[in-house]
């Protein structure tokens, strides 16, 4: 079994809401805060079902279609349950072939937790290569915190 997979992961992603409710007022401001504070080009807040990424909250621009796990570079964030950064997408060999890649080159996204479970992440994404610093981390792993409290407030 995959951590995607995990039937503890999985109803905490069914018991958040998160996929029924419409968050993006809710949520928004947090993707801002992000970009705005890591410097990044671009931030989004996504969950993980089983097979697909959902995107349900992006600064810039509305909220992208579903896409699979499979091309996200959040699916390690999951399965590692860690703040994951990506200096070079296209020299990274466990994002190079991600088809966001060549578009973005830096990543960096951290676990949102429910109940517990990681269920999603929230990352920023840079047009160019980035080096990361470690208060970057620490202010989106900071907002992760928030993006969590938020679901776990709003349960129900």
């Amino acid at each position: 079994m995959s951590v995607l997979d995990d039937p503890h992961r999985l109803a905490a992603l069914e018991a958040s809401g998160l996929l029924d409710k419409d968050v993006l007022g809710r949520l928004t401001h947090l993707t801002y805060s992000a970009v705005m504070i890591t410097g990044a080009d671009a931030s989004q807040i996504n969950v993980l079902g089983d097979v697909t990424q959902h995107t349900i909250a992006q600064h810039p621009g509305p909220r992208r279609a579903p896409i699979p796990v499979e091309a996200s570079a959040c699916y390690r964030v999951i399965q590692q349950n860690a703040t994951i950064a990506v200096v070079d997408a296209a020299h990274d060999p466990d994002a190079c072939d991600l088809p966001w890649a060549q578009d973005f080159r830096g990543y960096l996204g951290t676990p949102v937790c429910y109940d517990d479970e990681p269920i999603g992440s929230i990352c920023v994404v840079s047009v160019k290569p980035r080096e990361w610093r470690h208060h970057d981390e620490l202010a989106l792993e900071g907002l992760a915190r928030l993006v969590s409290l938020s679901v776990e407030l709003n349960r129900g």
